[in-house]
């Protein structure tokens, strides 16, 4: 049985490999790793994701990514997507880590996204095009509208207090978070170090104690603080085994303390 045509998925599929060669150029690397585009319904806010199976990278993207609500958003979040391969791809070969460990590189590749991908919406040639950097661009979207970068992290991080109060609320009310709205509750303090520290990298380092979210850190703990101050210190895709591998404790650390609290639910 053939597979029903659909305009909508020729029409992705095509800026998806525009944008990746667009990528290339922008992240200057002679060669990219290969990988299979894979079109599927939306279930929940993602929108776009990158998955290694089978020897094979595939960039699984929603039927919603080049709509309205997303399309401001979509090369973006496809910047951060393709940073993904590429990083797994170099982390493999460097470090010697297994494609079946997401869990060693997660913080790290999670960041280092986040950063490509605000460099570009900053207007951003190529990565090291600094000096094109227009912090006043209303390029980043959040709940649907667009803002400045500094308005956006400000916007932000009521969301990374609002998960705060959810949490708090759960272990009060003895229920349970879902393992994957959780993880995304972990993500979400990740993009924000990766917005933060572009930021005050190259926009305004005087705004660091008003971005320096002290009661965020200090609620989880585990030396989440300390992320921010290294991503600011450290190049753009600077990485040690020892560094990767320091991110990842902390992330562990976390799970396993909220779930000793009985609050997240692993059940699939």
């Amino acid at each position: 049985m053939h597979k029903r045509f659909d305009m909508q998925e020729v029409k992705t599929k095509a800026q998806v490999d525009k944008a990746y060669e667009e990528y290339q150029k922008f992240i200057k690397v002679s060669e990219m790793p290969k990988y299979k585009f894979k079109y599927v319904n939306q279930k929940g806010t993602t929108i776009a994701e990158e998955r290694y199976e089978n020897n094979t990278y595939y960039l699984i993207v929603a039927n919603t990514l080049c709509t309205a609500d997303y399309k401001a958003a979509a090369k973006g979040t496809l910047f951060h997507e393709f940073t993904h391969i590429l990083d797994e791809e170099e982390l493999v070969q460097m470090y010697g880590f297994s494609h079946e460990d997401r869990n060693t590189p997660y913080v790290y590749k999670e960041v280092h996204a986040e950063q490509i991908k605000t460099l570009h919406l900053l207007g951003c040639k190529t990565i090291d095009d600094t000096e094109s950097i227009d912090k006043e661009r209303i390029r980043f979207q959040y709940n649907k509208k667009l803002y400045n970068i500094y308005d956006y992290l400000i916007e932000y991080q009521q969301e990374l207090r609002c998960n705060i109060k959810q949490i708090e609320s759960a272990i009060q009310k003895n229920i349970r978070i879902n393992i994957y709205e959780f993880n995304n509750i972990l993500n979400r303090i990740f993009y924000y170090v990766g917005t933060a520290s572009i930021y005050l990298k190259y926009c305004d380092v005087s705004a660091y104690e008003k971005l320096d979210i002290k009661d965020v850190w200090e609620y989880y703990g585990y030396g989440l603080d300390y992320l921010l101050k290294e991503f600011i210190k450290n190049p753009i895709g600077y990485h040690t085994r020892e560094l990767i591998e320091a991110m990842s404790k902390i992330r562990l650390l976390l799970i396993v303390h909220f779930d000793k609290l009985g609050i997240i639910d692993d059940t699939l």
